[in-house]
């Protein structure tokens, strides 16, 4: 989206560079774009999925909604997290395969920071009224909600949820990190696969490569693949697995950091590289005359073969 804008706002071209970097032109110097993602913290989930409260948790979700397959999700309850049309997805599941209505549970956690009051009181009077539709349509076991006033959910509960879920499902319509994807994943590396559903419009979504996505927007698709990931095989679960798993386990923040620091040294080393014969300062380039076009004119109306070259940047 950076390249993209940097294109079509300002005409900037972009090229690879030394050290696998991407070089911009800009005002006599050369802008180098990297993407790096950072992941969890391993040591961390480790140590929770080995604490006894939150195995008991997990077997308690499980003992909850036994015979059930689970779909999880954990939000901030604000408008861009789009809760909302998760469960209009899951409604119009329940809807198109009434054979999941008695097989699949919602299990929906909502965190409430009250650093957007309004946008937050909104949002929970949309999802209230949306889960209370649901339940009467389909009775009150299909959906398991809970809100929690916090600047996040506690990792013992997060990590619980992972364990006992089969299906992660996240719908945000603006999303930047969210590690939440990434600790299921993990936390489902050491026992049976489960199966991550990502809004494209999540950080998320470019980073998971064994992830389903979808367009939250997209009601009908998106309740087509929930109905996917609930019948996926074993197989094609820990081949999605294995896609990220890898990642997911090794990019620490530690590991993150190095590799900024490691692109802010190639930068240096590839700027270095540049001769500048090539580059127009800022202030030449606002002495650069306009075209005189009286002398085009003149000149393309006295001729008859004529070749026109454009350029562009």
């Amino acid at each position: 989206h950076f390249l993209n804008a940097s294109k079509r706002l300002m005409g900037l071209n972009y090229e690879s560079k030394f050290g696998g970097l991407i070089g911009l032109q800009y005002r006599g110097r050369t802008v180098m774009v990297s993407t790096s993602h950072v992941s969890i913290e391993p040591t961390v989930m480790t140590t929770a999925m080995d604490d006894a409260n939150v195995k008991k948790i997990a077997a308690d979700l499980r003992k909850k909604h036994e015979g059930k397959l689970i779909l999880a999700g954990v939000d901030v309850a604000q408008k861009l997290s789009g809760i909302p049309l998760k469960f209009l997805a899951f409604e119009k599941l329940m809807d198109d395969y009434p054979v999941y209505q008695r097989k699949v549970v919602l299990v929906q956690r909502c965190f409430v920071p009250q650093n957007r009051k309004g946008d937050e009181k909104q949002t929970l009077i949309d999802v209230h009224r949306i889960v209370e539709r649901i339940k009467s349509k389909f009775g009150r076991a299909c959906i398991d909600y809970e809100e929690v006033v916090a600047s996040e959910l506690p990792i013992p509960q997060r990590v619980g949820l992972w364990l006992a879920a089969d299906v992660f499902f996240t719908s945000a319509i603006r999303e930047g990190l969210n590690l939440s994807p990434l600790e299921y994943v993990y936390c489902k590396g050491m026992s049976t696969p489960g199966v991550v559903v990502c809004s494209e419009f999540s950080a998320a979504c470019n980073i998971l490569n064994g992830a389903l996505r979808i367009n939250p927007f997209d009601v009908q698709q998106t309740s087509a693949v929930l109905d996917m990931a609930l019948k996926m095989d074993i197989s094609e679960k820990e081949t999605r697995r294995g896609r990220d798993l890898d990642f997911v386990s090794t990019r620490t923040a530690s590991k993150w950091s190095k590799h900024v620091l490691r692109d802010l040294r190639e930068a240096v080393d590839a700027s270095s590289k540049e001769d500048g014969s090539n580059v127009v300062s800022d202030g030449e380039l606002m002495k650069l005359p306009h075209v005189n076009q009286g002398n085009v004119l003149t000149a393309y109306n006295a001729t008859e073969s004529r070749v026109i070259i454009c350029d562009y940047g």
